[in-house]
């Protein structure tokens, strides 16, 4: 990627980023607004929010410092069952918030995967509160997140997973062309900018190779292909 693309990839996101702000922010000024008037305040919810609202930005500022890094990523041995726990963790108070299910689903035992943890958790985290944000959005009544890892051909596929049967790889690499252009570049995820998604896919680009629509338990979702670390076990 040139220096020129890099730049407009970067002004994208910002925009798509900018974007998805907006939300926690406005539930954050409701609820002042409620205050004011000495009605009930659900502050369990601003924190929530405003929680997840700095992680995007984090996760932001992350990926724009990994994208300009002159050195090759790190990488390190790592445990997909502890990271999906980390990341299941992490997520559980903006879940309960916007009632959403959390589970933890993997198929078999793994070697461990060479990743870096940071960027990998942070990733997760971006992706699964979009899954539980668009959800919430389209009223699906048992709204659930799935997070999962599965053995593949290619390494070990790892991913965030809910009730989103329209999601298509085509439609997944037109909105990757749209983010920061298009309002809502991912329509199959709600009303709002996917910015978490798009965060989480430039992430994974550092030390993966990026997202990809993935089929795990009968589910549709996002994950990333990781490779296993073949000198190393888990017992």
């Amino acid at each position: 990627m040139t220096t020129s693309d890099q730049y407009k990839d970067s002004e994208h996101l910002l925009l798509a980023l900018a974007e998805q702000l907006k939300l926690p922010l406005l539930h954050i000024s409701q609820h002042i607004e409620l205050a004011k008037m000495g009605k009930e305040t659900r502050y369990e919810h601003i924190e929530s929010v405003a929680d997840m609202a700095i992680h995007l930005v984090d996760s932001y500022l992350l990926s724009r410092q990994l994208s300009s890094a002159q050195s090759a990523l790190q990488l390190e041995p790592l445990s997909v069952s502890s990271v999906l726990q980390r990341v299941a963790e992490r997520l559980e108070k903006i879940a309960k918030e916007y009632s959403c299910d959390i589970e933890l689903n993997l198929s078999g035992r793994y070697a461990p995967v060479m990743g870096h943890r940071k960027s990998l958790e942070a990733a997760m985290i971006s992706l699964g509160y979009s899954f539980i944000e668009a959800q919430q959005e389209s009223g699906i009544r048992k709204p659930r997140l799935v997070l999962g890892a599965h053995k593949s051909r290619s390494g070990i596929v790892a991913g965030t997973y809910g009730n989103h049967k329209e999601l298509t790889a085509n439609m997944f690499q037109r909105a990757k062309l749209l983010h920061g252009r298009a309002r809502q570049s991912l329509p199959v995820f709600g009303h709002s900018s996917s910015a978490g998604i798009f965060i989480a896919d430039s992430l994974f680009a550092t030390m993966a190779g990026g997202l990809h629509v993935s089929r795990h338990s009968k589910l549709s979702g996002l994950a990333v292909t990781l490779a296993p670390n073949t000198q190393l076990t888990l017992v």
